[in-house]
């Protein structure tokens, strides 16, 4: 029995790195996906901004033109 329990005792070390190792694999690849995430949320952002400081220039333009016209 002590060999068996000995035995049992390996099998459950082995089961431990089996998971730890999977652990890791999870980690890099869900810091990959997070880096990845993050340039997208960055490239969004741009674009979203990009697209207000156009429409607040517009919006800007067309007063000075109404102003302008009406001043006139």
């Amino acid at each position: 029995t002590r060999l068996q329990n000995y035995a049992g005792k390996n099998d459950v070390l082995d089961g431990f790195s089996r998971v730890l190792d999977k652990l890791a694999e999870t980690k890099i690849e869900l810091a990959d996906r997070l880096s990845n995430m993050r340039v997208e949320i960055v490239r969004w952002s741009f674009a979203f901004w990009l697209g207000q400081i156009m429409a607040i220039m517009g919006a800007i333009f067309m007063m000075f033109k109404l102003l302008t016209s009406y001043l006139n």
